[in-house]
């Protein structure tokens, strides 16, 4: 079991291994070096990204900046605990940056979990069929992402190329069989898990939803032998979170170039 401390630094960590191990999923590469690291998934919404962000005083922003306005670096710069130096965040918005969003990053013990029950009439499954991958995609991409209809197709498709061993994906359905929410769970290298994509149709809000399919992916996490989870929250996420007894550790930053266009969708866990 890992120490409180120590999982927060997983609350990015995991992320960007997920991001790693999709793009590889899909024959992509996930270019890591020394001050950032770079995942591109074009056509999907999700994962196209500047991570591991490692900067200096003065021009650290500079090739950063360079690399957006050519086109060879994703609009999107991610902020978390593994981000240097801690007020990376501040150099940012000195260059010219401008904060997208944040979401909360939050961690679990899975020995401190508290169980939510499944609504009346509420059931999930493992998505493993096509047309499953693409109700799911659909889901997240119109609830959660907020991008057109169009940008489904391509993140079903990175979905269903992972190993399902080490990311798996929930569709959850009332009773008519209608497709309500949705989220995903994965299994990092250290055996830390991670919440991502939990996402509840507007029509269905309201009924616990969320919070019966995310503690679900929990279940099935600690079935895999996760000792803790994390995930980046919401902030109409966070209390469902707080209530299934994850800890609210820091903030993670979406920050992108106004004049280079909007940063893409976060892939958060919504």
């Amino acid at each position: 079991m890992k120490a409180s401390g120590d999982l927060i630094q997983f609350i990015d960590k995991n992320l960007y291994e997920l991001y790693d191990f999709s793009a590889r999923s899909v024959g992509k590469a996930c270019f890591r070096g020394e001050r950032y690291s770079v995942v591109s998934l074009k056509p999907s919404p999700w994962a196209n990204t500047v991570f591991a962000l490692k900067l200096e005083a003065g021009d650290g922003c500079s090739d950063l900046m360079v690399g957006i306005s050519e086109g060879r670096l994703p609009n999107k710069i991610s902020t978390g605990p593994t981000t240097y130096p801690p007020d990376a965040e501040a150099l940012l918005l000195a260059a010219g940056f401008r904060m997208v969003s944040t979401t909360r990053g939050m961690y679990l013990e899975m020995e401190g979990r508290r169980r939510s029950p499944s609504p009346p009439g509420f059931s999930f499954s493992l998505v493993d069929r096509d047309e499953d991958f693409a109700a799911f995609a659909s889901l997240v991409t119109a609830n959660l992402f907020k991008t057109p209809p169009g940008t489904a197709r391509p993140f079903a498709q990175v979905l269903s190329a992972m190993d399902p061993s080490r990311a798996f994906c929930l569709l959850g359905r009332e009773a008519t069989g209608a497709p309500a929410a949705a989220a995903c769970g994965y299994l990092d290298a250290s055996g830390c898990g991670g919440l991502y994509f939990v996402a509840v149709d507007v029509a269905s809000r309201g009924r616990s939803y969320g919070a019966a399919i995310a503690g679900s992916v929990l279940d099935e996490l600690e079935r895999r032998g996760a000792g803790a989870c994390i995930l980046q929250a919401t902030s109409m996420g966070k209390p469902m979170y707080e209530k299934l007894g994850f800890t609210d550790a820091c903030e993670v930053g979406r920050f992108a170039l106004p004049e280079s266009g909007d940063a893409e969708a976060a892939g958060g866990a919504g």
